[in-house]
Parts: structure tokens; sequence; C-alpha cells
């Protein structure tokens, strides 16, 4: 049939996009299958983990008296409670991480009418993270997900090295930032993993690291390298980070054919470290500044032209 009107346009292109399966191409999820050394699973789910996300935990921070150490102190049903009642009842869920909770509340079939938080609970007490996965894959019609996959974190790396596989619909991406952000600290754990690496990039340092990413590349079959580069970033500036990408990072994205990609995120000033120690720092500042987001300056646009030049 022919497309008469600017409305009937409207329609067709809204149906084509919503058939459309879509691929999240960053994300923090993890394969449900996938399990620290101590087989507890690494993906967050569930109501609790929905209401703790570090957006509406700044948030409740402008509305609760409880300081941000005791706050991470709680269990996450504790946390979660109190973002419930001070977001959701006390004040009206208004901003885009509020209403994304009751967005994702109704697409599961809960009752918003109740706000009956252990009524929530209760609904997915005897589902499986599976299970619970697929189907909000399939009511969101995500196809594919990438998520973001750290060869230092102590409780991922198990996994990987014992030979795991992700489910399908799941695909990883290396993240690199100890490399780049964290070398003082990266260094002597890759001197005990058994690479001949050094302080200031020296010796066979270069392809020390080189065959370190070619390990993980060819371990977790990466859709790309990840990392979040500070809004202040030059290149080049003679730094060890410097080299470090000209020398060990570009040339195995090459080599291995592998885009390396900068997710740009607020908060990318902070060095590497636990998520948690990130999460009170924002909390922090929330409850100083009474604000939730921050204005990330924009990068110079010509490291990243001379980083293009010294790519191809």
């Amino acid at each position: 049939m022919p497309i008469s009107n600017l409305d009937e346009l409207a329609r067709v292109v809204r149906a084509t996009i919503d058939r459309q399966p879509i691929t999240d191409m960053h994300t923090h999820l993890y394969s449900p299958n996938m399990r620290d050394a101590q087989g507890k699973g690494l993906l967050l789910w569930g109501v609790d983990a929905l209401l703790t996300y570090h957006y509406l935990v700044a948030e409740v921070m402008r509305w609760s008296d409880v300081a941000p150490d005791t706050f991470f102190d709680w269990p996450i049903e504790q946390q979660s409670a109190l973002i419930w009642q001070k977001l959701f009842i006390e004040h009206s869920p208004v901003s885009e991480a509020e209403r994304g909770v009751l967005t994702s509340l109704k697409a599961l079939g809960m009752n918003l009418a109740s706000r009956d938080l252990p009524a929530y609970r209760a609904t997915l007490s005897n589902v499986s993270a599976e299970a619970q996965v697929q189907r909000v894959l399939q009511l969101s019609n995500i196809g594919h997900v990438v998520m973001t996959n750290d060869p230092f974190d102590d409780a991922e790396r198990p996994f990987w090295l014992n030979g795991g596989r992700v489910q399908p619909g799941f695909h990883a991406a290396l993240r690199i930032d100890p490399l780049l952000r964290g070398w003082a600290e990266a260094w002597p754990r890759l001197q005990g993993w058994g690479y001949k690496v050094d302080a200031d990039l020296n010796g066979e340092s270069v392809a020390e690291v080189q065959r370190f990413l070619r390990e993980w590349a060819a371990r977790i079959n990466p859709l790309y390298l990840a990392v979040s580069l500070p809004p202040d970033f030059t290149w080049p500036d003679g730094t060890v980070a410097s080299r470090m990408l000209a020398e060990c990072i570009l040339p195995v994205c090459r080599a291995e054919n592998i885009p390396l990609c900068d997710d740009d995120r607020v908060g990318a000033r902070n060095q590497p470290g636990p998520a948690v120690g990130r999460r009170r720092a924002w909390a922090r500042i929330a409850r100083i500044c009474g604000a939730i987001g921050a204005r990330v300056p924009a990068e110079p646009l010509f490291c990243y032209r001379a980083l293009a030049r010294k790519s191809t």
C-alpha cells in the first residue's frame, strides 16, 4: 500500500523500528552462566539490583540523612528499601532513572498501584537468572548484548581462565583501563601472571603487553577493546600511557582487526578501582552538590586525529 501522507510514513517507520531486533553495543551485563571462583553469579538482576542503580543511589543521597559509607555497608535489600521509600513513595519519581524503574516493573507485569516492594521481590523469587534474562531480552526485542569484560577483575577472571563460554546472544568487549590509566597497579599483577614487564615499559614490556592482549583476545573473542579516557586526555604526551597506546594497544588492534572504543563515560576522570568505591565517590558528590550529573569537557579532537593517523 503506497504511503500518501506524513502520518502514514510515521506509522510505517515506527512499526519498522519496533520490529528491528536491537544490538546493545555497551552494557555492564554478564552472561547468566558467568560465576566467580566461589560459584556466585556475576550478573546483577532482580528488583533490588534495579533499584540500587548508581544514578538512583546518587539521587537518594539528596533526600536521605544516611551517610554514604553507612549506606554501602547495608545489605542490598536495605539499600533498595530506602531508595524505594525516598524516591518512589515520599517523592514523585520523575527522573529518567526513576521512570526507567517503573517502566521495567510495568513491563514485567508488576502492579504499580500497589507500591508493594516486597510483593515485587516475591514475584521474582522463584525465577532463575537465565529465565529472567531471556524474558527481558524478548520484551525489549534485544537480540545481542555486548558485555564489558575486565581481565584484571578477580571475580570475572577465573571464568575465562577455566575456559568459560558465554550464552548465545552475549558478546565480550575487552576493557583495558588498567593498562592505560592504572599501569602502576597493573604491571606488578602482570609480572605475577608471568609477563616480563616493568614500570617504565622497557625491555620486553612492549612485546609482553602485546602478548597479554593477544591471549585475552583469543580467550574471550571481543568485539572491541574498551577504555574510558579522561576528559583531559592528550596524545602523544611522552608518558607511559602514550607509549602503551602507540606501541602495545594499537598494533594489536591492527593485527587482530579489533576496534578500540573510548566509551567516554561521565565520571571517567576516576582512576580504575572497585565499583563500590566509585559509587561511594559519586554519592558524596551528590550529597555535597545536590546534583546527580556533571558536565564533562569535550576531549581535544586533534588527539583522535593523531591516533587515527597512527593506526592506519
